[in-house]
């Protein structure tokens, strides 16, 4: 009788016109699905439908649900819209005897508001899966589970994200439901399978990423837990949890989830090279290399293993991941075989590249010291004028081409690497942050030698070259004196001179 009571329910709302006609049918067709088992009731709906549900006792909506028609209207007008089950309301009164029903409701709840957001309905559509979710919460006091708690959580990182690409900020409801799921899970946080407490763990990262930190007893619980069932985890679980890791240490101490990666890698040591997916490889080295957790040779050797394999199926999108890779080797001051970092590279140089790919990939190579100007020349060509503009990566092409600078500035290579340099030049910005940051940097040490160390010095000084007329500047300048027998020039360099000095200056 409940369940023909929500339906009662939506048949009122399909009259008030919040819900179309059309979705009359599908109403019935559910019904007969939920009351196939009620015996005589079954057979008087088959009779007489419209009059069955009529009879039923009426349900006054809870104080959660909407009633307002004008409210649901811009759902019920998506195009393509044909029954009630695309709708708020629809899902909320669908039957919640079991946890998987609960699942399918938010799974539901999720696809629409995702699908509402994309379609411009955002401030409206977020609010509305908010309450939603606290609904079935309200409903669902009782229960404490994992699986649902996960669920509501995730739906609600998906909604924020969907939100957050088309400008409206819903981060802090989405915390805040976190935090309560959390505390709703209290001592059954050891229930947790592995998987369900990764996906935990990865939702409280991006918590804590976007919105600010999250409770440390979450937290820690959630990676004890994943700790606790590291051996169950799959290629996938184990990807997400080394990324969380990677995300949770910009805001905790780095070492809190250096336990959780190690045994993150004992697990990864026993992939198979051909059952592993190239994304799952390369999140791994690049999760530990942001954790400054150092991997064993080992296992950086068969992920880089795995790469090159894998590279081979992926040739036409393998640009985001052999880029992530790279800058993991960087970090981490990897040198992969030679081989390998060949054919990694190669690959990479065939791919469609965005600006800052090749930029990060440039500067990867130059820490790595295995960048030469053939390779530099090719990446620069992917790199748009407009994007030089781009401080992030004005500053990695300037850090390559200061490692490919010859040692002796005669012959063709210094002219190549010269060319290069001074069309570079031509097209940075000036910007006005550096240069700032610049000035307070010789303060800094000027208060120094000044006010430490007592010294007599001055600051921005031209000098008279000993032979010749012309001037050079030096940065400070600290006198002949008691304890310093000879005069002492003191070059202080910052961002700014690092871009803007001439490119043929040596320093």
């Amino acid at each position: 009788m409940q369940a023909i009571a929500r339906l009662r329910l939506l048949r009122d709302l399909i009259r008030a016109d919040v819900l179309p006609a059309a979705a009359l049918h599908t109403v019935e067709s559910a019904a007969l699905r939920i009351v196939s088992g009620n015996g005589t009731g079954c057979q008087s709906f088959r009779v007489n439908p419209a009059r069955y549900v009529a009879s039923c006792p009426a349900v006054d909506p809870p104080a959660w649900l909407h009633t307002d028609p004008g409210h649901w209207a811009p759902y019920a007008a998506r195009p393509g819209l044909e029954n009630c089950e695309e709708s708020f309301p629809a899902y909320l009164a669908m039957p919640t005897k079991k946890p998987s029903h609960l699942t399918h409701i938010v799974k539901k709840c999720k696809e629409l508001a995702v699908t509402s957001i994309n379609r411009g309905l955002v401030s409206k559509t977020t609010d509305d899966f908010f309450s939603s979710i606290w609904g079935l919460l309200e409903r669902q006091t009782h229960l404490h589970q994992g699986i649902f708690y996960t669920a509501c959580a995730s739906a609600a990182v998906h909604v924020a994200e969907a939100g957050q690409a088309q400008g409206v900020w819903c981060w802090d409801q989405t915390s805040e439901l976190v935090e309560a799921l959390c505390n709703r899970l209290g001592p059954h946080w050891a229930k947790l399978g592995g998987i369900t407490a990764v996906n935990l763990l990865q939702v409280l990262a991006k918590c804590q990423l976007q919105q600010g930190p999250m409770p440390p007893a979450h937290l820690d619980a959630a990676r004890q837990q994943v700790s606790a069932c590291s051996k169950e985890l799959n290629q996938q679980s184990i990807s997400l949890a080394a990324w969380s890791c990677a995300g949770l240490y910009q805001r905790n101490d780095p070492t809190h989830y250096h336990g959780v990666l190690k045994q993150l890698e004992e697990q990864a040591l026993q992939w198979q090279n051909d059952e592993i997916r190239l994304q799952h490889a390369v999140t791994v080295i690049w999760s530990m290399a942001r954790s400054h957790f150092l991997p064993s040779t080992n296992l950086l050797e068969k992920l880089t293993d795995i790469a090159c394999l894998q590279i081979r199926r992926v040739v036409p999108h393998a640009a985001p991941d052999i880029e992530m890779l790279f800058l993991g080797y960087a970090w981490l001051g990897y040198l992969p075989p030679p081989q390998a970092m060949q054919a990694l590279v190669e690959c990479f140089l065939k791919q469609r590249l965005q600006s800052h790919q090749a930029s990060n990939m440039a500067w990867a190579l130059a820490v790595l010291g295995q960048l030469n100007m053939a390779t530099f020349t090719s990446l620069l060509a992917h790199v748009g004028s407009p994007h030089l503009q781009d401080i992030k990566i004005c500053r990695q092409l300037h850090f390559a081409l200061e490692f490919l600078r010859p040692n002796i500035a005669v012959g063709l290579e210094y002219q190549q690497w010269r060319r290069v340099s001074e069309h570079l030049h031509v097209s940075w910005p000036r910007c006005p942050e550096d240069k700032k940051k610049t000035r307070l940097l010789h303060q800094q040490v000027l208060e120094v030698l000044r006010d430490g160390l007592q010294l007599k010095c001055y600051k921005d000084t031209s000098i008279q070259r000993e032979h010749g007329h012309d001037l050079f500047f030096i940065d400070i300048l600290i006198e002949e004196q008691p304890g310093v027998p000879h005069d002492i020039a003191v070059e202080v360099d910052g961002p700014e001179n690092y871009i803007h000095n001439e490119p043929n200056k040596h320093r």
